[in-house]
């Protein structure tokens, strides 16, 4: 058992693993940006929602102190939470890998040295067009 402070986000959006993922580390990366901590104070995981083919994914987010760190907690701020989602668009909106179809990602927008083993999934494109409701 590993006790510490989780939130829960769900996105009423349609999508595949790959998506949901890249999604996930926008929100931890942009998270760490705008609360000004470490990428390793916070981490996430995904739920998986499918409902007669309607296929979604909830995010998890987590301080990874056993007990918790009081970051998650800090999401419960609207300036925060409304912060962390127009960030991490706008980080990958304004990032240049992957040319115009954003297929692909970089250490500027999604990659980091945890997520190396999922480097060939994350697409900033993802991020753009599931976020870019959520943030306008």
């Amino acid at each position: 058992t590993f006790k510490t402070d989780v939130l829960y986000i769900s996105i009423n959006k349609q999508m595949n693993y790959s998506e949901a993922f890249s999604i996930l580390q926008a929100i931890i990366l942009s998270a760490c940006h705008v609360m000004n901590i470490d990428n390793n104070e916070i981490a996430g995981c995904l739920q998986y929602n499918g409902n007669n083919g309607y296929v979604t994914y909830d995010f998890v987010i987590y301080d990874t102190t056993p007990g918790g760190a009081g970051h998650v907690r800090r999401f419960f701020d609207d300036t925060i939470i409304n912060n962390v989602f127009l960030n991490a668009y706008e980080r990958a909106k304004n990032c240049d890998c992957g040319g115009e179809n954003g297929d692909m990602s970089c250490y500027k927008c999604l990659r980091t040295y945890q997520n190396q083993m999922h480097h060939d999934i994350l697409q900033r494109r993802y991020v753009i067009d599931k976020l870019e409701g959520v943030v306008k």
